[in-house]
C-alpha cells in the first residue's frame, strides 16, 4: 500500500510539473492591459510564476524519481557556461542592478535567464520520447492559431488587443511574425509525424496557414528568413533522403551555393556602393548600420566581458553617431539594442558569451544529427528543425529577442538537446533538502520576483487614473519605490506625466492645489534623485529631472531654476555628444530669459548634427523667440533646402504667437 501510495504522488508530481510547463505556452496570449508595456511585462510575470511553480515540483520529482533527473550533453553545457558568463559579464558591466533585473520594456536581466533556464533544465527533463514532443508542439501550435487570427482579425478591421501594433497580443509585427515562422516549422514537424492521411493533410493546411499569415506581417526579415528557411529545408531533404548518391552530391553542392549566397549578400550589405545595401537601406533605414558601427565601437572598448545584460542604450549614448535623429537614419534617437543579435550578445557578454552562444546553436544542430544517425530522430525531423534553427539565426540578426521568441529557442534547444542519447537508466536521488529549501524560498522568490514587481507596475495606472489627490500621491510613491525591476522607467516615465500635466492645466488651477502639487514635484524629484545612480537610465534621469526642476521653477518658486541648469549640465558634461540635454537646457534658458545662451546651445547641436531635423526646429524656436525675423528666415530656407518636409513645422512657428502660446512652445524643449 505504502508503494501504490508513493507510485501515486510521483505519478502526481510527474503530471503537475508537465502541466506547468504546457502553461507556459500559454505565454503568447497573455497581456494586462493595466500594465505598462502591457504585452510584453504580463509574459514575463507569468513566465517567472509558471517556471518558478514548476521548478520546484519538479525537484520533489526527481528527489523521490531520479530516473527523470536532467540528462547532461554538451549543449546542456554550453547553455549553462552561457548563463554563468551573463551573470559574470553583468557584474563586471557598468550597471549590475540594472543587468539582474532588467528593463520594464524587455525584461531581458538575468532574472529572466535564470528562469528560462529553469524552463530549459525541467523541458530536457521531461520530454523523453517523440510523443511527448508531438503532444507539446501540438499545444503550442493551436496557440499560435488563436493569435494568427487575432492578427487576421485586426486586419479586417476588428482591432481585439489594444496597441498590437500589427502583432497581435506579442505588440509588434516582426514579434508576431517571429513567433509564426517557429509554429510553420512546427506545423511541418508534426505533419512529418502523423501516419494518416487526415492528419497529415491537417497539420500540412496548418503550416499554409502560419505561411500565409506571415505575408501579411509587415516583417521583412522574416519573410526572407522563411524563404531561405524552405530552401534549406529541401536541400537537406534532399541530402538525407537522396535514394542515389548523385542526389546526395547534389544536395551539398546546393548547400555550399546556398551558404555562398548568404555570405555573399552579407558582404555586400556592408559595401556602401553595392546595390545590396542601398537596398537593405530603402527596406529599414540607414540607422541599422550607424547602430552597428556604434555598437562596434563599444565592443572594441570592452571586448572581453563585454558591458553587462541589458546595457546597450550605454554604448548608444557613448558611442553616439550623428546619423541618429536625421531623415537618413529614420529619425530615430534612442536605441538599447543593436537589432542584430550577435552584436547585441558580443555587446552584453563579451567574446566569450558569443563564442558560447554561437556554440551553442552548433552543438543543437550536431545533436539532431547524432540523433538522426542513431535513428532516434527521421531524417525529416532533422532537415526541419536545422532549417528552423537557420531561418530563426538569420533574422535575428536584425531584430531583437522577446521573452515569447527566446521561449521558442528554448523549447528547440530543449528538443534536440533531449535526442542525442537515451534516459538515464541509474541515478542518485536529489537530497531532499533541496525540494524542502526550495519550496520554503517560493514564497520569497514569488514576493520579490513577481508581486512587488507587478505592484510598481500597475502604481503607474493607479497615478493615472486616480480620482482624487491623496489617492494619486499615494500610488505615485508606490510605484516609484516598489521594486527595483523598472523604477527608473517607473520613475522618468511618472516625472514626464507630472510635468506635462502642470503645463497644461490653467495656472490658476495650478495654484489652488499648490501643497499637493509640490508634494507630487518632490517625490517624483527624489525617486529621480535616486535613478541618477543607476548608468543604464541616468542620461533620461538627469532630463526628466531637469523638467522637473524648470517646473517647479516656472510655477512655484524660481530658485529651481537653477537647479536645473546644475543638473543638465551634468548631463551634457557625461553625454556631450547627446543632444536632448542641450535641447532642454535651451528650455530652460528661454525661460529664464537668458536667450544668448539659449541660442548658443541650440547652435552647437546644429553644428554637430546638420541633417537632423530637430535641430532646425529648436534653433528656429529660440530665433522666433528672440524676434530676430531675419536669422529666422534665413535659416528656415536653409533647412528646407536640406529637409523639405520641414515645411508644416515651420509654417506652424512662423503663425505662432508667443504672447499667447509662450507656455506650450516651452513645452516643445520637453520632448
Amino acid at each position: 500500500m505504502a508503494i501504490q501510495t508513493e507510485s501515486s504522488l510521483n505519478r502526481f508530481l510527474l503530471t503537475a510539473t508537465r502541466v506547468g510547463m504546457f502553461s507556459t505556452l500559454l505565454t503568447p496570449l497573455l497581456y494586462w492591459s493595466k500594465l505598462m508595456f502591457l504585452q510584453n511585462s504580463t509574459k514575463t510575470y507569468f513566465i517567472y510564476i509558471m517556471s518558478e511553480i514548476t521548478l520546484v515540483l519538479f525537484l520533489w520529482l526527481i528527489a523521490r524519481a531520479p530516473e527523470w533527473r536532467p540528462r547532461i550533453t554538451l549543449t546542456t553545457k554550453l547553455f549553462f557556461l552561457y548563463i554563468l558568463i551573463l551573470v559574470l559579464a553583468s557584474l563586471l558591466g557598468v550597471d549590475p542592478s540594472y543587468s539582474f533585473w532588467g528593463s520594464l520594456d524587455r525584461m531581458g536581466g538575468i532574472l529572466t535567464w535564470l528562469h528560462l533556464t529553469a524552463v530549459f533544465v525541467v523541458l530536457t527533463s521531461l520530454m523523453r520520447t517523440q510523443e511527448d514532443w508531438v503532444k507539446f508542439f501540438s499545444f503550442s501550435t493551436a496557440v499560435a492559431v488563436m493569435i494568427a487570427f487575432i492578427h487576421l482579425f485586426s486586419l479586417g478591421g476588428t482591432a481585439l488587443i489594444p496597441e498590437a501594433r500589427g502583432g497581435a497580443t506579442l505588440g509588434n509585427s516582426s514579434f508576431l511574425a517571429v513567433y509564426l515562422l517557429f509554429h510553420t516549422f512546427f506545423s511541418l514537424f508534426l505533419a512529418s509525424q502523423q501516419k494518416k492521411k487526415e492528419r497529415l493533410y491537417t497539420w500540412l493546411s496548418v503550416c499554409a496557414f502560419f505561411a500565409l499569415t506571415l505575408s501579411s506581417v509587415s516583417a521583412v526579415a522574416v519573410h526572407f528568413s522563411l524563404i531561405g528557411g524552405m530552401v534549406l529545408l529541401s536541400i537537406l531533404l534532399l541530402i538525407v533522403h537522396g535514394r542515389s548518391k548523385t542526389k546526395k552530391q547534389l544536395g551539398i553542392v546546393l548547400l555550399v551555393l546556398l551558404s555562398i549566397v548568404f555570405l555573399t549578400t552579407t558582404i555586400l550589405a556592408f559595401l556602401p556602393e553595392s546595390s545590396v545595401h542601398q537596398k537593405f537601406i530603402d527596406l529599414s533605414s540607414g540607422s541599422r548600420f550607424a547602430l552597428w558601427d556604434s555598437a562596434w565601437q563599444g565592443i572594441k572598448e570592452k571586448p572581453l566581458f563585454g558591458w553587462g545584460l541589458e546595457n546597450f542604450g550605454v554604448v548608444a549614448l557613448t558611442h553616439y553617431n550623428p546619423c541618429f535623429g536625421s531623415q537618413a537614419c529614420g529619425f530615430e534617437m534612442w536605441f538599447d539594442h543593436a537589432h542584430n543579435k550577435l552584436l547585441d550578445v558580443w555587446i552584453e557578454s563579451g567574446i566569450l558569451g558569443l563564442l558560447l552562444y554561437l556554440g551553442i546553436w552548433i552543438s543543437s544542430i550536431r545533436e539532431l544529427w547524432l540523433a538522426r544517425q542513431k535513428k532516434n530522430i527521421t531524417g525529416t525531423t532533422f532537415a526541419i528543425f536545422s532549417a528552423l534553427l537557420a531561418a530563426y539565426f538569420v533574422q535575428n540578426l536584425t531584430v531583437l529577442d522577446t521573452i515569447t521568441s527566446l521561449l521558442l529557442w528554448i523549447m528547440v534547444l530543449a528538443f534536440s538537446n533531449s535526442q542525442e542519447e537515451p534516459a538515464v537508466k541509474k541515478s542518485r536521488p536529489l537530497p531532499l533538502a533541496i525540494p524542502t529549501i526550495a519550496t520554503m524560498f517560493l514564497p520569497f522568490a514569488f514576493f520579490f520576483f513577481v508581486i512587488q514587481p507587478l505592484r510598481g507596475n500597475l502604481g503607474f495606472e493607479h497615478v493615472l487614473n486616480a480620482t482624487d489627490l491623496d489617492t494619486r500621491l499615494e500610488a505615485y510613491e508606490r510605484a516609484t519605490t516598489l521594486s527595483p525591476l523598472g523604477i527608473d522607467m517607473r520613475r522618468i516615465f511618472l516625472g514626464d506625466q507630472t510635468s506635462s500635466t502642470y503645463w497644461k492645466i490653467p495656472v490658476e488651477t495650478l495654484r489652488s492645489i499648490e501643497p499637493q502639487a509640490r508634494l507630487e514635484l518632490g517625490l517624483a524629484q527624489a525617486g529621480l534623485m535616486d535613478s541618477l545612480g543607476h548608468k543604464n537610465q541616468e542620461l533620461r534621469a538627469h532630463i526628466a529631472l531637469g523638467i522637473m526642476y524648470q517646473t517647479e521653477g516656472h510655477f512655484f518658486d524660481p530658485a529651481a531654476f537653477e537647479k536645473a541648469e546644475e543638473i543638465l549640465l551634468k548631463a551634457i558634461e557625461l553625454y556631450p555628444l547627446i543632444p536632448q540635454p542641450k535641447w532642454t537646457l535651451a528650455g530652460v534658458y528661454l525661460d529664464e530669459g537668458k536667450l544668448d545662451e539659449a541660442l548658443a546651445m541650440t547652435q552647437s547641436v546644429l553644428d554637430a548634427s546638420p541633417l537632423s531635423p530637430q535641430a532646425y526646429n529648436y534653433q528656429l524656436i529660440v530665433l522666433k523667440w528672440m524676434d530676430d525675423t531675419d536669422a529666422f528666415e534665413k535659416l528656415a530656407a536653409q533647412a528646407l533646402q536640406l529637409i523639405p518636409n520641414l515645411q508644416s513645422d515651420i509654417d506652424q512657428l512662423t503663425a505662432v504667437d508667443l504672447q499667447t502660446r509662450s507656455q506650450e512652445v516651452l513645452t516643445s524643449f520637453h520632448r
